[in-house]
């Protein structure tokens, strides 16, 4: 009897092995600025039974689509599949796609068992080093904000579909009560690309911004996103910085409800990122931090220390959102947050109620509002290092339906469809022309 139990145990093992084996993985890499219509796109593709599991980072993450872990088991086109997410940039995503590279992504086996014909959900707050809940794999699909071109991971070249467009905004946060800047800080209602420029050269007088003398003993410094990011890059090529080059970036000492202090940001030994010039790897932390407001002075001994501060970042709309949520906690409509962008605005409406964000995106579909670019989906067209080869098969016909369906649904919260759009431009940064 043991003997058959054995055999029976083992019966049972060898098919949970080829059952596994003869699941399809597929693994999604890249922008968190299109984050939300793609995992609305994994979703659609993979139908009405799948479970999923993501990464909560902090509070302010919900689920999957503002998570930068999310796992899917189900069957796409009745092939049983796992749809690894790992949301890292849109230059690391192009980088590790292009060059067959390693990223972590959350193990299927972590992912809860379905009740057939329901949906379930799991989250883990484990870091991304834990190995019981991450294992590493090369991506085969890269979500971008930008070009190939306007990385420096240029080869080799990969196939690069255009799915939507991603409209961009500069945010300031909030200064406390008492903040001696306080009035001057709060009529700030415009960014230039000239005073980019100068906030992200080290921080630029608030008199800059309000055209008064008397601000100029307060400045404005700048939060921003790590050289891998495709917002970066879009701001960067925009604004006339340079999409690839240095800046200078800091990150604010908090508490749970203000900040009080700020510092260079720190150096990224790994992938060579500099101290100052490296930044945050996700717009949605970058709002979880600029939201909160600055106390009256900054008393982190760098070179502006005792003077007073407000700061200022870029995102995409959806991280603005989020930022726009924060700010009014369920109850308010504060939409001053946003700025206008060389005197123009996409007007955000806050609903307290929904607790949601709507947009006007007239102005940048008629071409008045230039901080845009389009965003691709990009993948393997060639063999290349460590044993990649050009994407085929199921792969390549999920990838091709997730394009399709984005370009179809870009939900109003991520961006504008392509159809939607009078005009159009070839580089980030670009000249503008009518389609």
């Amino acid at each position: 009897m043991k003997y058959i139990k054995s055999c029976a145990a083992a019966l049972l093992a060898l098919a949970a092995v080829q059952a596994a084996s003869a699941q399809t993985t597929i693994r999604v890499t890249g922008s968190t600025a299109f984050r939300s219509a793609t995992i609305a796109g994994i979703k659609s593709l993979l139908g009405s039974t799948y479970d999923e599991v993501y990464q909560v980072s902090s509070s302010s993450t919900t689920g999957s689509t503002n998570s930068n872990f999310t796992t899917f088991v189900g069957t796409y086109s009745g092939n049983s599949v796992i749809i690894q997410c790992a949301w890292t940039g849109s230059a690391e995503g192009i980088r590790d796609v292009a060059q067959g590279l390693n990223q972590k992504f959350i193990k299927s086996s972590y992912v809860v068992n379905n009740t057939p014909g329901t949906i379930e959900t799991a989250s883990t707050t484990s870091a991304s080093s834990d190995t019981s809940v991450f294992e590493s794999g090369i991506p085969e699909i890269a979500m971008a904000d930008n070009t190939q071109a306007a990385t420096i991971f240029k080869t080799p070249a990969l196939t690069q579909t255009a799915v939507g467009i991603i409209p961009f905004v500069f945010v300031k946060g909030q200064v406390a009560a008492g903040h001696p800047s306080k009035t001057a800080f709060d009529s700030v209602t415009n960014i230039t690309s000239q005073m980019a420029k100068a906030v992200y050269a080290g921080g630029a007088p608030l008199s800059f911004f309000t055209g008064a003398t008397a601000d100029s003993s307060t400045y404005i410094y700048g939060l921003g996103r790590n050289p891998f990011s495709g917002t970066r890059i879009v701001t960067f090529a925009e604004t006339g910085i340079g999409s690839t080059s240095t800046a200078t970036q800091f990150t604010p000492t908090t508490t749970s409800t203000n900040i009080t202090g700020m510092s260079l940001t720190v150096a990224d030994t790994t992938n060579g990122f500099t101290s100052g010039n490296n930044g945050y790897s996700s717009g949605g932390t970058l709002v979880g931090d600029l939201y909160k407001p600055v106390s009256d002075t900054d008393g982190s001994g760098n070179a502006q220390d005792g003077v007073p501060f407000g700061l200022i970042g870029y995102v995409g709309v959806s991280d603005a959102a989020t930022m726009l949520k924060s700010i009014n906690a369920g109850s308010g409509t504060d939409t001053s947050a946003v700025l206008s962008y060389n005197g123009v605005r996409l007007v955000p409406t806050y609903s307290s109620s929904g607790q949601s964000t709507t947009w006007d995106y007239t102005p940048l579909k008629e071409g008045k509002y230039s901080f845009w670019s389009v965003a691709y989906l990009s993948y393997r067209k060639s063999s290349g290092a460590n044993g990649t080869t050009a994407i085929s098969g199921l792969p390549k016909t999920f990838a091709d339906g997730l394009a399709t369906y984005i370009i179809g649904n870009v939900p109003s919260s991520s961006g504008v469809k392509l159809a939607d759009m009078k005009v159009t431009r070839t580089t980030e940064g670009g000249a503008i022309s009518l389609k």
